[in-house]
């Protein structure tokens, strides 16, 4: 294959731009920075990143991935016809998948949470990034599928929402939530 028929393979498998990026600033500075990683027409990969500057503290860069198992274009199949969605969602925190979920036909399976490895960067308890994922697996797991497939097309505006909700709940508000796996 020539070079020109590559790059144009390659061009056509991208798609532009879905979301610009977006920062979120809570009442006391911390910040939630969401933003694209890449957008492929059969998978996307979303980028997360966490700063509390009064503490001086960093979460490690979170990254929501979706990889579609069938589909030419997801994101046209997740606003055209959602019920045929087949594919894996999967939440990376410093290089550990730490959730997963199927998608199949539409329906969001049981997901699996993965507890993090203590040799993970966390901010003191009970604000840590474990504590806060928790938060934001029973938000994600709480969402039926039309809330889900809005959020997973809208990635990174609604993951920082929820990853802000969440870090205002259990940081500053004590809330905790219990992973159930």
């Amino acid at each position: 294959m020539s070079c020109n028929k590559q790059e144009s393979a390659r061009q056509d498998n991208f798609t532009p731009a879905q979301n610009a990026p977006l920062t979120i600033q809570g009442k006391n500075g911390i910040t939630i920075t969401a933003s694209d990683v890449y957008s492929l027409k059969t998978s996307f990969s979303r980028q997360i990143i966490i700063n509390d500057p009064i503490k001086n503290l960093s979460f490690p860069k979170v990254y929501l991935n979706f990889v579609s198992s069938h589909s030419e274009n997801i994101y046209r199949e997740m606003k055209e016809t959602p019920n045929s969605v087949n594919g894996e969602f999967t939440i990376e925190i410093a290089g550990q998948v730490i959730y997963r979920r199927a998608i199949i036909n539409g329906k969001a399976q049981k997901a699996i949470r993965i507890p993090l490895r203590a040799a993970t960067t966390e901010m003191a308890a009970p604000c840590t990034v474990g504590t806060v994922h928790d938060c934001v697996a029973w938000e994600i797991d709480d969402m039926n599928w039309i809330e889900y497939g809005a959020c997973l097309i809208s990635a990174p505006a609604c993951y920082a929402e929820l990853w802000a909700s969440c870090t205002w709940e259990v940081c500053h508000n004590g809330k905790t939530y219990v992973n159930p796996n």
